[in-house]
């Protein structure tokens, strides 16, 4: 991370990831503020994937199959403010997504037929390309950008996606003679069938924090850390019993506590149906709202609340307990409880002011397991 390295008010961040597994990622991401003395804001960002691992969800369900991913994307976004206090905001972005996906190694992993989700329709083992243009509308008068204890969040954003056609799904045929011998094989190309793919895809993002208690701030400062700390470890029964005995009760549950809230509604409208490519998908997920469940759901349309509960054990860590709630709808008008999903759980989040840094959380759906969350993305982005 590199600040004011070219010019004032510019911002350099190097993303460069290499896992055990021989895959790759790199991003890298450039900001520059007041451009030519103006109050605007543009970003620049490259992101290379190499995830031999990558899969794909049919809609409606969590069946994934595995699809290796070696996509690039070139994002360019400008915003601007629209008030004097710049809470609020608007932002135009275009970008180029060059998909490119294959066959895995393991003909099982694969979904070659499919009345439902045809591969040639949804550009699975493909090559494509796709241009989206985005305008979006933000509001944004948290205190914290990484630790709120007050404010709101609000964004609604559109954006039209310009899909190339699939160049298709390449594989080989082999023939064999009596005895078993290869005797030829020959190159097949499964063709674009030359319908629409386009599609949009809207979001609507809503956060609330709560700031409960009568001390100026939530954070701690390095003397209360201390006396947090030596609280935390020396706890025992006598001091149970202190602290939620009914005078000191509304202490310790609504003093230096944070109520953070935050609704999502993601969907994708297809220009004409079946034929968006399957990237397209929102999913719901670990990420949210679901951090009590393993693998994802995707669908046209999928709806989130979550809620948590936040108190400050040190100087830069949180106690959480969360609760959220999840729905997915291939049509709008179809939301049903049928596809309805609870998680539950608590963790510990470590972040300063100005950055987050990773979270830890055990996720519960009912009494069926716990799962493990540890991540360095943020619950709320």
């Amino acid at each position: 991370r590199h600040r004011s390295l070219f010019l004032d008010h510019d911002y350099l961040v190097l993303e460069p990831y290499y896992y055990a597994n021989g895959d790759f990622y790199f991003g890298l991401r450039y900001s520059k503020q007041d451009i030519f003395g103006l109050p605007l804001y543009a970003t620049f960002r490259l992101q290379q994937y190499m995830d031999r691992d990558a899969n794909f969800i049919l809609p409606g369900t969590k069946v994934a199959f595995i699809q290796p991913d070696s996509s690039l994307n070139l994002n360019f976004r400008l915003s601007f403010p629209l008030n004097k206090n710049k809470t609020w905001s608007l932002s135009f972005s275009s970008e180029l997504d060059l998909m490119r996906a294959s066959l895995p190694d393991n003909a099982k992993d694969s979904i070659l037929i499919d009345d439902k989700f045809p591969i040639s329709s949804r550009g699975l083992y493909q090559d494509f390309t796709q241009i989206p243009l985005e305008m979006a509308l933000y509001f944004d008068n948290l205190d914290y950008s990484f630790a709120p204890t007050r404010g709101s969040r609000f964004s609604l954003g559109a954006r039209y996606y310009f899909v190339r056609d699939y160049e298709g799904v390449k594989f080989n045929e082999v023939f064999y003679d009596d005895d078993g011998n290869e005797i030829s094989h020959e190159r097949y190309k499964f063709k674009d069938d030359k319908k629409n793919h386009d599609y949009v895809r809207t979001e609507m993002v809503f956060q609330h924090y709560f700031y409960l208690g009568k001390a100026k701030q939530f954070h701690l400062s390095v003397k209360e850390a201390r006396q947090s700390r030596k609280f935390y470890l020396d706890f025992s029964l006598d001091e149970t019993l202190r602290t939620w005995h009914p005078d000191n009760v509304m202490t310790t549950l609504f003093e230096r506590r944070v109520l953070a809230f935050q609704f999502r509604l993601t969907d994708i409208w297809e220009m004409e149906r079946g034929e968006a490519p399957y990237s397209s998908f929102p999913w719901m997920n670990t990420r949210f709202p679901l951090r009590g469940y393993n693998g994802a759901w995707a669908n046209n349309h999928i709806m989130g609340l979550s809620m948590e509960y936040r108190w400050p054990v040190d100087r830069f860590v949180d106690g959480v307990v969360f609760n959220e709630y999840g729905l997915h709808a291939s049509e709008f008008d179809e939301w049903s409880f049928e596809r309805y999903y609870n998680s539950w759980g608590f963790g510990v989040r470590v972040r300063q002011p100005d950055m987050f840094l990773f979270r830890i959380q055990f996720g519960f759906h009912g009494l069926h397991g716990v799962n493990l969350v540890i991540t360095i993305a943020p619950e709320y982005r």
